[in-house]
Order: C-alpha cells, then structure tokens, then sequence
C-alpha cells in the first residue's frame, strides 16, 4: 500500500452525475447531514495517495462511485473528506457500502458489502475506540485491542485485514513493533496465510521477508530494548557494516545502497529521523552539501525512520535519494552502523571514492569539511 507521485483525476459531481461510468468495483455512501460536502475517493500505487474522483454528496445525503475496472486483487482504497479517512477494500467488481455521519466521518460508520470490507469496520472501529478511551499511548499498550486484532488475524480467511492490521499506525507510531518476539510471531501468522491462500500476490513475498528479518533480528537481540548507541568518536575509523540497504523512494523506486557506495566518488550515508529536532539543520547541511558538490561526485543516500506516510510529506522536495526503512529495516540499520536517530538525532557516514567507510560525523555543521578533505 505504498503509493505513486500525486495525480490528481477529479470529476465533480451532483444530482444525476454523481456516478461515476465503468465496469469496476462500486462505493456508495451515506453521509448523514453531509448534503453538498465533498467525497475524496483515492487509491495508491507505489508511493503516495492520488484521487479517482471528487463527489459532491446530494441533497438525499448519498454519494457513489464506479470505477472503469475491476481489480484482479485485493486492493485498498480511501475516501477522504476533508482531513479524515476512511478505508476500504474491493476486490474484482463488488460493491462497498459506507455508511455514517458527516459530523463524525471517521467514527460509528459501518462497511458492508463483503467479509474483508466488514473487517476493516472492524478493525478501525476497534482502534478508534481505544484510542478515544485511552488516548493514542494508552492504545498502543492496550492488552485488550492487541488480543482482539490478534484473533482477527489469525481467523482472517480474506488475507487483505491482517495486511491492513499489521500495516496499522497509531499516532505516527507502528502498532505492531516489528523488534517484539509476538508482534513478529503475528506478522508470521498473516505471511502464512498469504502463502497458503495468494502465493502469488506480490504482498506474500513482502510480508515474508519483512517476517525473516523480524525474526533475525528478534533472535539477535533482546526485543524489549532500546537500540543504543555504544559510544564513539567520530573520527574513529569504522568497518562497513554487513548490513542490506534495498530501500524505495517515495516513488516507489528501489534504490540499493551498494551500487550507490561504489568506487568512483564520495557518499554521504544519513540516517535521520525527519521528525527530530535536530532535522531542520540536518536537511540545512545536506543541501548546502547538494548544491555545492552535487555535481563534483558527492552523492547522498538518506534513510528515513519516520512514519512511512510522513516520510512521503517530508521527502517530497529533496533532491538527493531519501528512502523510507520500516521497522525491522530500521533495526537492522541501526545495529549495524550503531545510530540511533530517534534518541541520538540524525548522523551520517562518509564512504570515500574506494567505497570504503571512512568517517561519522554527528554535528552536521562538520559535513562540508570533511567532504572538502577528501574530494
């Protein structure tokens, strides 16, 4: 469910044209008190969400939409209004039902129209309960919510809700922590279920290898603690990691760290947290960097531990190779080059043209002068 660059396809409608032509899945709604508000209906791709069409709800509080062709899978979709969302999952040609409140479009709606469109009711609604009664900290750490969508997984007979469920975040904040030993053993439980049922579906070989890297890593460390970072200079010479960067861009583009670090010029690896306070002079360094040794040779492979969907708003104007690391990818990351973004701020490790490692630096005010040392 990751998504492409924005592209913006909107049909307004009203009256007689609120629907949509096509032969594909079907979403109708009703918005209670919602007469003349806007409906965003959106899908993703690889990298970013982008809108199918925009309905202007009538006067009878319905809106509807067809899309131009079934889907061959399990999709999800969106609709929007204003800045909440809803999500939705249509599979072939089938119709979805959405009805709720324009009060509250977000809460006490109800999905219908097939075993995973119900399921994801479902799930939200569970979630957004827990997070209204407890708050968004006290929903991460509810034993009650994690029971509940544990069993939802396992008795998932649609596939698409336990990949929604394990995909779930929660104030910016994955809810399943792929460095505990039970989370990763329900990632495991949804990855059978895709390979007993899809084995085909590029999601089974997804969620399989986010499970063997989970569980590498689980195995390696204790998954109660923190990652942190064993004190050392940044003069200090290091080793180059055995650690695999094959990371995507916010468009979806693949982006292999070793064939970046190779001989031939100098690399900037930047482990950051977009999020951190120290960000802004971060991102400050690395374009002053950019824009003086761009094009001298000097590249620069930024990796994100962010929220995946701020990461998309946070990247969207850099001009180096910013890629996004999830969870067990963050871990790998940070065990092998000892950084830790998210308690220590954003730090960065110079390859030089051999492709060999040659320096860390933290305070990014020092990045040009050591760059200028080895150009």
């Amino acid at each position: 469910m990751i998504a492409t660059l924005p592209m913006l396809v909107v049909s307004c409608s009203g009256d007689d044209s609120h629907k949509s032509l096509g032969d594909g899945w079907t979403i109708e709604g009703t918005l209670k008190g919602g007469a003349d508000k806007t409906v965003y209906v959106e899908a993703s791709k690889t990298a970013d969400w982008y809108v199918l069409d925009s309905l202007v709800v009538d006067d009878k509080d319905t809106f509807s939409f067809q899309a131009a062709e079934a889907d061959t899978v399990p999709t999800v979709y969106r609709l929007r209004v204003g800045g909440q969302y809803i999500y939705f999952p249509v599979t072939g040609g089938e119709t979805v039902t959405y009805t709720g409140d324009a009060a509250r479009f977000d809460r006490g709606y109800k999905l219908s129209g097939s075993v995973a469109a119900n399921g994801f009711g479902r799930v939200d609604s569970l979630i957004n309960e827990a997070v209204d009664r407890l708050g968004a900290p006290g929903a991460l750490k509810d034993s009650t919510l994690k029971v509940n969508l544990n069993r939802i997984i396992n008795r998932d007979s649609t596939c698409i809700v336990s990949y929604y469920i394990i995909g779930k975040f929660i104030d910016g904040k994955p809810y399943y922590d792929l460095t505990s030993s039970r989370d990763v053993a329900m990632l495991g439980n949804a990855a059978n279920n895709w390979t007993r049922m899809r084995p085909n579906d590029p999601r089974t070989q997804e969620l399989t290898a986010r499970y063997t890297t989970a569980k590498q890593l689980v195995r390696r460390s204790d998954p109660n603690r923190k990652v942190r970072e064993i004190a050392v200079s940044d003069d200090q010479i290091l080793s180059r990691p055995q650690v695999e960067m094959k990371l995507y861009d916010r468009a979806g583009k693949l982006h292999d760290f070793d064939k970046v670090a190779t001989p031939g010029h100098v690399t900037v690896l930047n482990i950051s947290l977009y999020g951190h306070k120290d960000s802004p002079a971060n991102v400050t360094a690395l374009k002053k960097l950019y824009e003086k040794y761009g094009k001298s040779g000097v590249s620069i492979y930024q990796v994100s531990m962010d929220d995946e969907m701020f990461f998309k708003e946070a990247s969207a104007s850099l001009p180096w190779t910013a890629v996004w690391a999830n969870p067990a990818q963050a871990r790998a990351i940070m065990i092998g080059y000892n950084a830790n973004p998210v308690d220590g701020g954003p730090v960065s490790f110079i390859f030089n043209k051999q492709g060999e490692l040659i320096s860390r630096v933290s305070d990014p005010a020092k990045l040009e002068s050591v760059i200028s040392t080895i150009l």
